[in-house]
């Protein structure tokens, strides 16, 4: 049997050349989680827009897109300016005429649920619509539920 020596060093001390563990090299399951996590935060869920043009086409994504650039322009010409250079970089139309807006960043999705921004914004894109908050129910095996996927520690815990 050999004896067990101490690391190099003082005693008590912990070895400097301990790995650093980021997003990019921690495991695929919480690259995936803290992925889905980033994009769920910059999504804003519309429901009920005009989905038509003025001639009763069908709008595309693109076009409603294109809508709600203007919308934002014509908001930020009344005093509401988006924060920082936030804008809107997809459109995604689901079932039963909802829209989903992806953002770029997680403040400007925060930013178009405040009541003072959601009802000017829904008024331009669609009389109708309504700027609502996405709740979404999840499932994450193997996850502690205090998560924090920016934190090292967590991450080599996990």
């Amino acid at each position: 049997l050999e004896e067990a020596r101490p690391p190099a060093g003082n005693l008590g001390e912990l070895p400097s050349t301990a790995p650093t563990l980021t997003l990019e090299t921690a495991p695929v399951r919480v690259r995936r989680a803290a992925t889905l996590a980033d994009l769920l935060q910059r999504q804003v869920l519309v429901r009920g827009a005009s989905l038509h043009d003025e001639a009763g086409e069908r709008l595309t994504g693109e076009e409603l897109l294109a809508r709600a650039g203007r919308a934002l322009d014509e908001m930020a010409r009344e005093g509401l300016s988006p924060p920082g250079d936030g804008e809107i970089e997809q459109a995604k139309v689901l079932r039963h005429d909802d829209v989903v807006f992806t953002t770029t960043t997680p403040d400007m999705a925060k930013w178009l649920l405040k009541p003072a921004v959601a009802k000017p914004f829904a008024h331009k894109i669609g009389l109708q619509a309504q700027v609502i908050e996405r709740t979404y129910k999840l499932v994450a095996e193997r996850v502690p539920i205090a998560f924090k996927p920016n934190d090292p520690a967590t991450l080599r815990a996990a």
